[in-house]
């Protein structure tokens, strides 16, 4: 029997080196304090540069290895799952929750993924986000052990074979202001500046820009659904199109992040691959009137940001 090991996600590796990035350029400050005592035994020894280098590079060390813990890579084959250095066999599973919410005590608010609990008491938690296969790991479970109620939904069909569209006008949001009017006056600026600009300037505000306008545009999805299909479109990217079976869909999840980016629009299919998508320019009328239609269509939604 073919084993299935996880792979872990950009966003993980990003989790990763960010924060220690972040905490070795902290720790340059005490650094260079620390050196230039050094350099003058007979000044007055000062122990804060000390504890602030000693401070920051134990978190620039600490924070990538929590994550690593937190974020296990995981083996399947026959009766057997390893998490990481632990081993136990699929009997010893007795609970197990494949999705929701769940807080596995690395970030502060919960995230999306699925809980296994074992009989000795331990309970693992496994975010959807840091890894790229976690869905091959949550069928295997869901094939291999017979107390999981793998739930198909009717589907009822839509009367009308009318394509919907739930999207806002981008120029009318926050996002979208900002976004646009960004996107017009740096180059405006840049172009109308008196000085002389070198080849050298002009390509790194060109790639500036670009990578702003393309990052920036990546919020603003929206959604569209017909008698089969459920289709995510991005306002500005118009060449980013995912389209979804509405048969093949298990759950559709309206969830906001810890950080202040918009609201997402999460689709878990019936093989458990989740995928989620900022929607900043849907409004709560455009949030709620999707809600309707899809749990007309027998689409279960889990609502956990939008006030009704």
């Amino acid at each position: 029997m073919q084993e299935i090991k996880t792979r872990r996600s950009l966003l993980f590796y990003f989790g990763v080196i960010a924060p220690a990035l972040l905490f070795i350029a902290f720790g340059i400050v005490p650094l260079q304090e620390y050196l230039e005592q050094q350099k003058n035994p007979h000044a007055a020894t000062i122990n804060g540069p000390l504890i602030g280098i000693i401070f920051c590079y134990s978190l620039a060390v600490i924070t990538p290895l929590a994550l690593f813990r937190a974020t296990p890579t995981i083996k399947v084959k026959g009766n057997q799952i390893s998490l990481g250095w632990k081993s136990y066999k699929i009997d010893d599973i007795v609970d197990v929750k494949l999705t929701g919410k769940h807080s596995n005590g690395f970030f502060e608010n919960a995230s999306e993924g699925c809980m296994i609990k074992f009989n000795n008491g331990k309970r693992k938690i496994l975010s959807d986000d840091l890894y790229t296969n976690l869905w091959e790991i949550k069928l295997y479970i869901e094939e291999n052990i017979h107390n999981i109620k793998n739930e198909k939904h009717y589907r009822y069909l839509n009367p009308s074979n009318k394509e919907v569209v739930f999207k806002g006008n981008q120029f009318l949001s926050f996002r979208g202001t900002l976004y646009w009017g960004s996107t017009i006056i740096f180059p405006y600026v840049f172009i109308t500046n008196g000085f002389s600009k070198s080849i050298s300037e002009v390509i790194l505000f060109a790639t500036g820009w670009a990578c702003w306008v393309l990052g920036f545009s990546y919020l603003f999805h929206y959604v569209l659904v017909d008698v089969e299909y459920l289709t995510i479109k991005n306002h500005n990217l118009i060449w980013r199109k995912k389209k979804y079976k509405l048969s093949d869909v298990r759950e559709v999840v309206f969830e906001s992040p810890a950080t202040r980016l918009p609201n997402f629009i999460r689709v878990i299919t019936n093989d458990y691959k989740s995928k989620r998508y900022p929607a900043s320019t849907l409004t709560r009328k455009n949030w709620l009137a999707l809600k309707k239609h899809l749990d007309r269509l027998g689409i279960p939604v889990r609502n956990e940001c939008i006030y009704e």
